[in-house]
């Protein structure tokens, strides 16, 4: 992963979690999405982009999402990007 993201959101009635990476896949760079239910193993969505740029684009607004929405980063995170 090139970026990486957790966010959780504790509050009643929620208690969710949610992940953001930018990955290379076969078909070019995407936004893989991860979100659940805590304990839970949750869904995965991955959205492909035509460039690099554009998928850290996404990621970025992805991130300003959950923090809008009540999640708040998880301890520990993020981690710096991968080299």
């Amino acid at each position: 992963a090139v970026m990486e993201s957790r966010y959780i959101n504790v509050t009643p009635p929620h208690r969710k979690w949610y992940a953001l990476s930018v990955e290379q896949t076969l078909f070019g760079p995407a936004v893989v999405r991860r979100w659940g239910r805590l304990g839970a193993v949750g869904r995965i969505r991955a959205e492909i982009y035509p460039t690099r740029e554009m998928a850290a684009e996404a990621y970025a607004k992805q991130c300003e999402r959950r923090v809008k929405r009540g999640y708040y980063t998880e301890p520990g995170w993020p981690r710096p990007p991968d080299r």
